[in-house]
Formats: C-alpha cells, structure tokens, sequence
C-alpha cells in the first residue's frame, strides 16, 4: 500500500529547521537494497555455508577411519620397537652365551689336561710302591720316576659387566615418534571459501633491475626497501615518489634491512660479516662477526632485534637475539635437533605479534616457527598451488595484525598465508612474478 502524499511533504523543503525527507523513496530505496542483500544472501553466503557444511559432514564421516589410521600407525611403531628391543638383547644374551660356552671349554680343557697328570703320578705312586715292597734289588736299580711337575696355567675368566642405560624419557618422542600436524596434510578449501580475495590497493615502482629483496614499512606512508644494487631507498607511499637514497659501506648489496625502536635502519651484510646501522644518514659497523655470517634481521617488540646467521664453514645456523649490540639469547637445535638448515642458502626472519620467531629457511624448503621457550612449535613446508606444482621455495616472510605468516614463494609466484599455529589459509597471487621481499 503506498503511503499518502498526506504524510509526504510537497510544499516546502524546510520545517523547523531541518529539511524533510520523503519516506516513500527511503522506503522504496530500502526495499531495493533489501532484495539485493537476499540475492547476495542466497547466490553467497547461503552457497557458501552449504559446500562448508557437506565438506564438514564428509570429514566427519571419515573421522573414524582417519583416527582408525593413526592408532595403526603408532601400533606398527610400537610393534617395531617391540622386535627392536626383543632382537637388542636378544643379541646380548646370545654373546653371553657364547662368551660361557667358550670359558667352560677352556676349562674342560683345564681339567683334562690336570686329570691326565694325576693319572701319571698314581701310576708312578704304583710302580715305586711295588719296589718298595719287593726288595727287589735289581729292579730298584734300574727304575727311576718319570715323571716332572708340569705348570698348568690358570683359565682365566673375564666376565664382561652390564651397565644400564638410564632411560632419557625427555628423548622418547624424539626416537619413536611424536603427533605432529603438517601443513601439507591440512585441507584449506573450507578456510580459504570465506576470506575475501585479496586485491592490489595501490604499486610503487622501485626502480630495482632484478630482485626487490627486502620492503620495510616504517609509517603508512614510508616505505624502505633494498635490491640488487648498493642503495637502500626510500618511498612515499602515497605519491609513489622517491624521498632519499643512501649508499652502503662497502658497496655490496644489504641482505637484510629492518627498523628499530628508535627508528633507525638496520642492515646486515654478508661479505662483510657485519650489523650495521643507519643512524642520521650516516652508516656505522656495529657488530663484527668473526665466525658468522649474518642473513635475515628483524626488530622485535620489546625494541631489540633478532639475526639469523650461517657459520662460515656452513655447517650451523642459529638465531641471535640482541639487546643493544650484545649477544642475548641463542638458538640453534631443539632436543639436540638442528632448528635449521645447513649450507649457503637465503633466510629471512620475523617475530610475530605472539612472540613467536619465524625463520623462512630457503635450504630446508620451510618455514620453522620457535616459541619464546626455544621449542620448536610447527615446521610448514608449503601447499604448492596448482597448476604450477612446483617445490616450495620461501623467501620473505612477514606477519599481519592477526598474527598471520605470510611467506613470499618465489617459484609459484605467490604469497602464503598461514595462521600462527601453521595452518595454511591461503594464497595471494594477483599477477605476482617471482615475490621476494615482503
């Protein structure tokens, strides 16, 4: 029913100051957007929620097996260290054996050996007896005793001793086995329906001819990045235009660059061996390295930074944390586990906003995430995105305001997304070509 030009207001467009509206057009307006909001309901959200719901009824229907499957799995496990174990001292009891088996031959030996020399002194003990009692004068002259005390060496017996392990309960899971959630085992259709697809706001040129290596955003409108040159430059955002350019101190290529608390650049460099920092447009050394040579830098939130850095014969790698330029905490293995990778290979780290230090290991192919305690919490090694199949291979890593990973993967041309527990979220593709800093 359409309401009465009664109630509309036709005359005038002012009424005790404010301006009337005309309800008929609000109404009909809301009408519109009402049907358009039911459209978007139905051919959306209802669609969406109903592939969510089969998949979730198609994984509880498998619930059963899968769980059914990973209790065979660990009952192999045990039945293996079951024959291990069995087969272990099975193997000791068996040399045991041997071993008394070769010591009582020994001494059977012994004993045969004394038995025949008793016989010889009673048969000697006999035949003087026998002259003894004869008298005979001609047979005492011609007899003498053969016989001569023979040195029997002693068997000697070495018994070997028994010494017990303590059983080192801390590294049972390590030897076993442990429950584990992979990345590449975890389905992301169900997360990846429901996030908005990403889109590109706004590109800045660098300037770079190959590889942009490393972008910092220091405010929303200041960009700092490095590349394939000696220069660290810097953007405005917004109006797309360079602010400043500063020059390294040795000419070579920064490998990794971060801002610090107080707002100064951060930079290391390999050749060199060095943390350097750029303080009032002015470059200093700050860190020497004799042993190490330094990779990924970030900052953290309590203003200190971190370094991930290879040795230089490329046999460790480990994370520094430093307060002010002094070396403070290390990392480097988990239960007598190295963390990351061997060789000479890119690593970039960060810390996210749950503390947590994620390293993107290009040698190990993942990303390996160590909690505040220095326990290793998950390892993701990638979901290759179809139809470019291809090993994952990180680069830059950073983290978002819900602790989510993003990591750069330069042969599939994109950006992973994870949550802070590991699980894969999804892809950001929008045309990127080999995706480096981030």
């Amino acid at each position: 029913m359409q309401p009465s030009s009664l109630y509309r207001c036709t005359i005038s467009e002012k009424h005790e100051n404010h301006t009337f509206l005309n309800i008929f057009d609000i109404f009909k307006k809301k009408q519109s957007r009402f049907k358009s909001d039911l459209e978007k309901l139905k051919k959306v959200f209802a669609e969406k929620y109903k592939i969510l719901l089969s998949d979730v009824e198609k994984q509880e229907s498998e619930l059963e097996a899968d769980f059914k499957n990973l209790k065979t799995d660990i009952s192999n496990q045990k039945k293996k260290w079951y024959i291990a174990i069995e087969r272990h001292f099975n193997n000791l009891n068996s040399e045991i054996a041997k071993l008394e088996n070769k010591h009582r031959d020994e001494m059977k030996r012994c004993k045969a050996k004394i038995n025949q020399n008793i016989q010889k002194v009673e048969q000697n003990m006999e035949q003087i007896n026998g002259i003894l009692k004869s008298n005979n004068i001609s047979k005492s002259l011609k007899f003498q005793t053969d016989f001569e005390m023979e040195i029997i060496p002693q068997v000697e017996i070495r018994l070997p001793t028994f010494s017990p392990l303590r059983v080192p309960e801390e590294l049972v899971s390590m030897w076993i086995g442990s429950l584990r959630f992979d990345a590449d085992k975890i389905t992301p259709r169900n997360i990846k329906q429901i996030l908005p697809q990403p889109g590109i706001i706004a590109s800045v040129g660098t300037q770079y001819t190959s590889n942009l290596y490393n972008v910092v955003g220091y405010t929303d409108r200041q960009i700092w990045t490095s590349g394939d040159d000696c220069s660290i430059k810097v953007f405005h955002s917004d109006q797309k235009a360079l602010l400043k350019t500063f020059s390294t101190l040795s000419g070579h290529r920064p490998e990794s660059i971060a801002i610090i608390s107080t707002g100064h650049l951060v930079y290391t460099y390999y050749h060199e061996r060095s943390v350097n920092i750029l303080k009032d447009e002015e470059n200093y050394h700050v860190i020497r390295l004799e042993n190490w040579i330094p990779h990924g830098v970030c900052k953290t939130s309590s203003g200190r930074f971190l370094v991930i850095m290879i040795s230089n014969d490329y046999k460790q790698s480990k994370v520094v944390r430093f307060v002010g330029f002094r070396e403070k905490q290390t990392i480097f293995a988990y239960r007598g586990i190295p963390l990351f990778s061997s060789g000479d290979f890119y690593r970039y780290i960060t810390e996210n906003r749950n503390l947590d230090i994620c390293v993107s290991d290009h040698g190990a192919g993942a990303v390996v995430v160590v909690n505040q305690a220095r326990e290793l919490r998950f390892r993701y090694t990638g979901l290759t995105p179809d139809p470019k199949n291809k090993p994952f291979d990180p680069r830059g890593i950073t983290t978002d305001s819900q602790s989510h990973i993003l990591i750069a993967d330069i042969e599939n041309h994109c950006v992973h997304v994870i949550d802070q527990n590991g699980q894969f979220l999804r892809y950001v593709e929008c045309g990127l070509g080999f995706p480096w800093g981030l």
